[in-house]
């Protein structure tokens, strides 16, 4: 019994396969099973670039996960470690297109981020992006000269 087995889609055909074709003869019969299989491409389709401003404002992070079957799961990293999803701070969240905000940005807010994409084909990291937090926020100052 001879197997014919092909993991990778052709040029002609860039965009993602969701099933491979196995063919098999055997005393003139062609047998075929389809099989589910998953893909990641390499690239990002955007990368976050550094963004930088004053405290208490909003930042975006921008993150086009790689193209993939199926579609990725997008975390972020700040300084290696990762965001947590579920934080009970809502001023940093992750929308659908996989883009970071952080509202009323502060200082500590500062570092490299990451964006991650990750599914069960595999898991890539984007290029890194500097957030830089300036200044402190305008309602901090606020409380400083009302004491």
């Amino acid at each position: 019994m001879n197997w014919e087995f092909n993991p990778h889609p052709t040029a002609a055909f860039p965009t993602l396969v969701n099933s491979l074709l196995l063919a098999s003869w055997s005393i003139g019969l062609i047998i075929f099973c389809v099989c589910d299989y998953t893909v990641m491409r390499d690239e990002f389709r955007e990368d976050p670039s550094d963004v930088e401003l004053a405290a208490g404002h909003t930042a975006i992070l921008r993150c086009r996960p790689p193209r993939a079957e199926p579609e990725p799961r997008v975390t972020w990293k700040k300084d290696g470690v990762t965001l947590p999803t579920h934080a009970a701070d809502r001023r940093i969240y992750v929308d659908q297109s996989g883009s970071l905000h952080v509202t009323d940005s502060r200082r500590d807010d500062s570092g490299q981020y990451t964006c991650v994409a990750e599914n069960v084909a595999g898991q890539r990291h984007s290029a890194p992006a500097q957030l830089t937090i300036r200044g402190v926020a305008s309602s901090l100052l606020l409380s400083c000269f009302h004491r």
